[in-house]
């Protein structure tokens, strides 16, 4: 069943497109779902991967996503992790 979707944001790169979608549970309690779209090599469509994030999670969420995201801008060795 789909929820009622309060807010959605797109967001477009070279490879990936992510979608953020804040819904309403049948409680009336807002979460998030942050959804990667991204094209399949050597085949045909897309492949979705989706992240849920409920309302009490968030504030420790946040804090430990900006930590690592600082940590990622400040890191000099210019290699990424797979």
């Amino acid at each position: 069943m789909d929820r009622k979707i309060v807010l959605s944001e797109r967001l477009n790169t070279l490879s990936r497109t992510y979608f953020f979608d804040v819904k309403e549970s049948t409680k009336g309690n807002p979460y998030l779902v942050v959804t990667e779209s991204y094209k399949q090599k050597d085949a045909e469509g897309f492949t979705r991967n989706s992240l849920l994030l409920f309302e009490d999670d968030a504030p420790k969420f946040l804090e430990l996503l900006t930590k690592v995201v600082g940590e990622m801008a400040g890191s000099t060795t210019g290699q990424t992790v797979e």
